[in-house]
């Protein structure tokens, strides 16, 4: 079976990326020029905004525990579009050069087998210190608040990054990942059938500072709406804890495909804050598939119990959607390419790569090789 691979063009985004390059190639001395080009764990992030929206999660109110229901497979054929983004940081530079490099992936599966992969990569990104605040501006305004990631000084002539928006390596690459992660699940919305059933990678949450403004995701569902299509995120390491549980546990209580609703027990004002109706989710037996959480915004005329049918109803591997997995490979760049990519950042930018010193050896008797 064969799946077809486009690239899809955006013309904002590549306008952005364009302007960004030509602020690297400009050789300036605060750009990217010259140097050693250190690693990046684009996985790095552990700030106090991500700590505070856990805690704010545990919030629950004291009613009836909903049932759990097993799972009804959807007898109308269903075309469900999966979608996922992945990151690589190639490197930073000692004058705070940063580079790294996204891809996206939408994988549609239709009722009659045939399959259907788009990617959207671009290229290798590389953002000099003094580009920064423009660069983030542009984000912002791609995403309907131009103000959501900068602020101006009291002259009006200077932009400032707000707080925790670029604090480390690691936390700039998260916001641009999530930006275009953001526009990928835009196209796949834009781009899906009437009827049909998105999944996206991660909740439907809103209100968060840094992420993404609530006004881009209101106008995504908004879209879904008017074109009638079902969007569910599907959520694998949710902090999510209802009545001091994870969601993982709260499917326990029966051995097969099942699924229980959990906003009834959650606080109004952080009810509020998920755009859907929050589920705990399993696609398989419980002893080989494990509950996610998953929020849920119906299509019009559509019913959650509808759309719970449709994910029982897409192609599943252990219990998690067929679909979803092939966008997670399909963002993810080859270990070959990523080398093939940070050597033509080393002879573009005359830079010297130094891999990080190996020291699991060092703290193994401390168990130091699994931190």
């Amino acid at each position: 079976m064969e799946i077809s691979v486009v690239e899809m063009p955006i013309t904002q985004i590549l306008r952005i990326l364009g302007r960004l390059r030509e602020e690297a190639d400009a050789g300036s001395p605060n750009s990217n020029q010259g140097g050693t080009l250190f690693p990046i764990d684009p996985s790095g992030e552990d700030g106090e905004e991500e700590q505070d929206a856990a805690q704010e999660e545990t919030t629950t109110i004291e009613t009836a525990i909903p049932p759990a229901l097993l799972f009804e497979r959807c007898k109308e054929p269903v075309t469900s579009l999966s979608v996922d983004c992945g990151v690589c940081g190639f490197g930073e530079t000692s004058n705070g050069g940063i580079h790294f490099s996204l891809r996206s992936a939408v994988f549609t599966e239709k009722p009659d087998g045939a399959q259907h992969l788009a990617t959207l990569r671009s290229g290798v990104i590389c953002l000099a210190p003094k580009s920064l605040p423009q660069a983030f501006l542009a984000l912002g305004t791609s995403l309907g608040d131009p103000g959501f990631y900068v602020s101006e000084q009291k002259n009006g002539d200077t932009l400032v990054i707000k707080q925790g928006v670029a604090s480390s390596p690691s936390r700039i690459i998260d916001r641009f990942r999530a930006w275009w992660e953001r526009h990928t699940q835009l196209i796949a919305v834009q781009t899906a059938p009437q009827g049909s059933l998105v999944i996206l990678d991660g909740s439907l949450s809103a209100g968060s500072q840094r992420d993404t403004p609530d006004i881009f995701l209101q106008g995504m569902l908004g879209t879904a709406s008017q074109r009638s299509v079902n969007i569910l995120g599907l959520s694998k390491t949710s902090e999510l804890k209802v009545r001091e549980k994870a969601v993982r546990w709260w499917l326990e209580d029966t051995a097969g495909a099942a699924y229980r609703a959990l906003y009834p027990m959650l606080e109004e004002p952080r009810r509020n804050r998920i755009l859907g109706r929050t589920y705990a989710v399993r696609l398989g037996p419980r002893n080989r598939a494990q509950a996610y959480r998953a929020d849920l915004v119906p299509a019009p005329k559509q019913s959650e119990a509808q759309v719970l049918s449709m994910l029982a109803s897409v192609r599943a591997l252990s219990g998690y959607p067929r679909g979803l997995a092939m966008a997670h490979a399909f963002s993810y760049i080859p270990g070959p390419i990523r080398a093939q990519m940070r050597a033509n950042i080393c002879s573009k930018y005359k830079l010297v790569c130094q891999d990080e010193k190996p020291l699991r050896g060092v703290f193994a008797p401390f168990h130091g090789a699994h931190k």
